[in-house]
């Protein structure tokens, strides 16, 4: 009977949904074997839905079942392996040791068919194979680990969770052969250097498992690798850093000795620069010294590749914390002399490191520095936290400057303006009236530079909440009149401490821009009205709300939409008479249906509180009939979730029949909405 049903479906959504229901019926024996049946019988047009449901269900059926199941996978595992290696990994905890045994030797005869060619290589029968064979340990482990070492190594080298665990189960003697074999494949210098790569990034997961005496093995190996090819040079002097708290001092000492001459070298590479900053907490003052006037040497070397330059810079600022007072002021000294022949952010990033490191007298000079070279201006970023009184002024009349002269470059001229902000917090109140006038002269001298507007914005927003009643309310007036984008927030922001004047004159700028609402202001005012709603007080809204609902009496239908949607971010102000107001307009539009979805969209809660019972009704019957849109299902069945409380007994049923509907949906997303609606 089953198969007669499905066989008369060609849904493939249905098909599906049907066989994720045959999983609930596996309550006795019998039902269990119907259903194992079912499976088996439409498993080679729907072999991974089976494969799952199949996996599903196996905590539910016996063991001759379970044989059963196994008996079928394994008749057509050359056909299937993906699949059932993917069965076996998640079922493998369920089977018992026979079972398991069974299944070992259908992996083992499955890779001997891999390596002749008769069957597709799969990295899923590798992980099911190391599953297995950790579950049965002995002679199968065993089996597998050799198998795994001389036939498959690359298992332990790719991305697989199931190597790390496979390891970890071996004993001792077994760990010795694979460590041994590992070792041997690592440095082999007539191998593969990508697979020795990763031999050597394999090799640090299980540093735990290591003895002493492999230890010094794998540190003697390492040491050599650095003198190896440079990509396994690499894998070697990074495994050497990670594995710095399994060395002793000698050891410590020889990789010391090692990088700081290689280091020395004009044929070297920065391999060795971060190694050596990888164990910087293992030096001593001596060794620290001769890092630092090693990378200083190699830093100023104009033979020196320019890449590697920059990577001895990184080093220095990262090393900073071991620097004495000396040694920062000379990397100061060599890092300036760097930036000013090549721009690189490396030694952009480590001079201002560095420099917020300086003592008083040296820091002043380093202020001196970046205030009289026009590429010092990118450093105060950061080391604004640091400035005194007297350099927070002379840093203000530099960018006011800057800010100021038309003939800058733009780029400056904004880089500028982000000083101010980061100075801000730390400027007194005049300085903070003289960084507002800069800013608003960009306003006033009518600079058609929209980035720099936005960004004068953005400064005016963040430092107009400090100042005082004059200054707010010319603040106000311009971001007002310059309202866009960023100019947004500034109001947002400046909202705060709006008086009702203030708010009055926006409220009034709102509704004479909602009355030619168009294209991208839609969302600008969207934001703006969304931002302040909550500081509208009753006659604010009730202008508002009045001028929203004229939006909707238009007759061109292209804003309804929007005017909706507006209102929707009053629905927390709005009271009853303004609730039947806008029912009362939407009445009849024909758009109504798509208007009362936007009045609720953002609001649902808080507006289905409000509702009288007819109001309730029609947007009930608005989001049922929207069940029926294969377009708007999804959304619409959400947002009945919410108002399900409020549904009459027909209503309810009503929904229920269009929510059962949409469980045939082809789209699953929209089978899902359903779902949930109805749980």
């Amino acid at each position: 009977i089953i198969q007669t049903q499905f066989n008369a479906l060609d849904d493939e959504g249905l098909i599906k949904d049907r066989l994720n229901l045959l999983q609930y019926l596996c309550i006795s024996t019998e039902t269990s074997d119907v259903v194992v049946q079912c499976y088996k019988q439409v498993f080679k047009k729907h072999n991974k839905t089976c494969a799952g449901l199949l996996c599903v269900i196996s905590v539910k059926l016996n063991e001759q079942q379970l044989d059963d199941v196994f008996e079928f996978f394994m008749d057509g595992f050359d056909d299937n392996h993906i699949i059932c290696a993917q069965l076996i990994l998640k079922i493998a905890l369920n089977l018992n040791k026979r079972q398991l045994n069974k299944v070992f030797e259908c992996l083992m005869n499955a890779f001997d068919k891999i390596d002749n060619g008769k069957i597709k290589f799969c990295d899923k029968c590798e992980h099911a194979l190391a599953t297995i064979s950790s579950q049965l340990g002995g002679k199968q482990l065993d089996n597998a680990l050799q198998y795994f070492i001389h036939r498959r190594p690359s298992y332990f080298y790719g991305d697989h969770t199931g190597a790390v665990q496979f390891i970890l189960n071996l004993k001792e003697e077994q760990l010795d052969y694979f460590f041994e074999c590992l070792i041997n494949q690592l440095f082999d210098e007539k191998g593969d250097i990508y697979n020795r790569q990763s031999r050597a990034e394999f090799l640090g997961k299980f540093s735990m498992k290591w003895n002493e005496r492999q230890l010094n093995d794998v540190f003697r190996y390492l040491i050599n690798g650095l003198s190896g090819d440079l990509f396994f040079r690499i894998s070697c002097a990074e495994l050497l850093g990670k594995l710095s708290m399994k060395w002793n001092e000698k050891q410590l000492n020889d990789i010391f000795q090692y990088s700081i001459n290689q280091l020395s070298d004009e044929k070297t590479d920065r391999n060795y620069a971060e190694l050596l900053g990888e164990l910087s907490m293992k030096w001593n003052e001596r060794q620290l010294n001769d890092i630092f006037q090693c990378l200083i040497n190699q830093l100023s070397d104009e033979k020196e590749d320019k890449y590697n330059r920059r990577k001895y810079a990184k080093l220095l600022g990262k090393l900073s914390m071991e620097w004495n007072e000396k040694q920062l002021n000379d990397a100061f000294n060599s890092l300036k002399d760097m930036l000013n022949k090549d721009y690189y952010w490396e030694y952009r990033e480590a001079l201002e490191t560095i420099t917020v490191k300086l003592s008083g007298k040296q820091f002043d000079n380093a202020f001196n520095y970046f205030i009289s070279e026009s590429k010092g201006i990118c450093l105060f970023y950061g080391i604004a936290q640091r400035l005194d009184e007297k350099q927070i002024n002379i840093s203000l009349n530099y960018c006011m400057d800057k800010l100021n002269d038309k003939n800058e470059h733009p780029n400056i001229r904004i880089k500028c303006i982000r000083i101010l902000e980061i100075i801000s917090n730390k400027c007194n109140e005049q300085q903070l009236n003289e960084a507002f006038n800069s800013s608003m002269h960009i306003f006033t001298d009518k600079n058609n530079d929209k980035n720099l507007r936005d960004k004068c914005a953005e400064l005016l927003g963040k430092i107009s909440v400090n100042l005082n009643e004059k200054h707010f309310d010319d603040a106000f007036q311009y971001s007002n009149e310059n309202i866009r984008g960023s100019c947004v927030q500034s109001l947002v922001t400046l909202s705060k401490k709006w008086n009702d004047k203030q708010l009055d004159i926006t409220v009034q700028y709102l509704i004479d821009r909602f009355q030619n609402i168009n294209g991208h202001d839609n969302f600008i005012f969207r934001n703006l009205l969304k931002g302040i709603a909550m500081k509208l007080n009753e006659t604010q809204i009730d202008s508002v709300v009045t001028c929203l609902i004229n939006g909707l009496k238009d007759n061109s239908t292209w804003n309804h939409t929007w005017y909706a949607e507006f209102i929707g971010f009053l629905s927390i102000k709005l009271n009853k008479k303004h609730l039947d107001d806008v029912f009362e307009c939407l009445n009849g539009l024909e758009d109504e249906n798509k208007c009362i979805r936007e009045l609720c969209k953002t609001s649902l809660e808080t507006i289905s509180t409000k509702l009288n019972d007819k109001q309730l009704e029609k947007v009930i019957n608005v989001l049922i009939s929207g069940l029926k849109d294969e377009y708007t299902r999804e959304s619409y069945a959400k947002s009945l979730g919410v108002f399900s409380t409020n549904l009459t007994d027909k209503q309810l049923e009503n929904a229920i029949h269009t929510l059962i509907d949409g469980l045939k949906d082809k789209d699953k997303d929209v089978r899902n909405s359903c779902a949930k609606s109805l749980g």
